[in-house]
């Protein structure tokens, strides 16, 4: 299988990993209104993944297609975490028969109760295991390219030694959001470390892997300006999506913010019909309710349908909410 990542335009974005936010609904969504580059799952944990009891990890990997023949339009990467090599050998095999474009480790991930196990974030301070774990992961990948995201740091910043401690594993791309753990997303992302990190790479003549910038990207004018820094080979955007579900739209679509009350609505119903078709009950409805923010902004009385909508209990009450807008 050859390697997407050589194939994509430069410099090109992506939709960062969200826990209850990009499943395969909202990346369903995202890829009518205005699609990225790449897209990603939801963090996905190799050790519930192959224990005997995976059912909650298995729906983090669903593939939305058409039909099952279809290919994937967009290239999809599948995001692993946890501790254990052996976990991630046979989580690797497994996404690779589902038909995934890429797997990515999340080093990344803030949260004080993973990183305190040492697992996503808390690599950052065990590189011997964030070796082992890459290793066993393109092993069990396979063809498959095998990717990286991570801060700059756990509490103080060690972007420059970091980083060449992961460029010297040879994955076929990292991701760096310019934040250490501790910040969670306070603060501003610093893109002078992610500049850092490109010149890491453009020292080694023999790098291959390429570097994405990722955080605090929230509109299309940051993304464009972003994506104009020198070396960098991609831009991934993460809450930014929450401010405008069209922010990869390179301005051939107006900003959501701009759209009718009438448009924005539209797609929210369409969300709820697609969350309805894909998960029939099985998904906690409150999930939804993190959205609904994105479509109701900027018209007057939105206020009051949202706090309508933050009441209902169910998708069939957020239609009947709306029938009255949908005219």
């Amino acid at each position: 299988m050859k390697n997407f990542w050589e194939d994509l335009p430069r410099p090109f974005t992506l939709l960062a990993p969200m826990e209850d936010v990009t499943d395969h609904t909202f990346r369903r969504l995202v890829q009518e209104v205005a699609p990225p580059n790449v897209f990603m799952t939801e963090f996905v944990s190799a050790e519930i993944l192959m224990s005997t009891r995976p059912q909650k990890a298995l729906p983090r990997l669903i593939i939305h297609k058409t039909s099952p023949e279809d290919s994937l339009d967009i290239p999809l990467v599948a995001q692993i975490w946890g501790l254990s090599p052996d976990a991630f050998f046979k989580a690797a095999e497994l996404i690779r028969s589902k038909g995934f474009s890429g797997i990515d480790i999340n080093m990344g991930c803030p949260a004080r109760k993973i990183a305190k196990r040492g697992a996503c974030s808390g690599l950052i301070g065990n590189p011997a295991l964030a070796g082992e774990l890459i290793s066993a992961a393109k092993e069990g990948a396979g063809d498959l390219p095998v990717s990286v995201k991570t801060r700059i740091g756990l509490k103080k910043r060690v972007t420059e030694s970091w980083a060449s401690f992961l460029l010297d594993q040879n994955i076929a791309a990292l991701t760096i959001h310019g934040r250490v753990a501790a910040q969670m997303s306070e603060g501003e992302a610093d893109w002078d470390e992610i500049a850092k990190v490109v010149a890491l790479k453009q020292s080694r003549t023999d790098c291959k892997t390429l570097i994405i910038g990722n955080g605090d990207v929230f509109d299309r004018e940051t993304l464009a300006t972003r994506m104009a820094t020198p070396g960098l080979d991609g831009v991934m955007v993460g809450r930014g999506i929450f401010h405008d579900p069209c922010i990869f739209g390179n301005f051939q679509r107006s900003p959501f913010l701009e759209w009718s009350t009438q448009e924005k609505l539209e797609l929210l119903a369409r969300h709820i019909r697609y969350f309805n078709e894909d998960w029939k009950g099985a998904k906690n409805f409150d999930l939804l309710k993190r959205f609904m923010k994105i479509y109701t902004r900027g018209f007057e009385g939105h206020l009051e349908l949202r706090e309508s909508l933050m009441d209902s209990l169910c998708p069939q009450d957020v239609l009947a909410h709306l029938t009255p807008w949908l005219v």
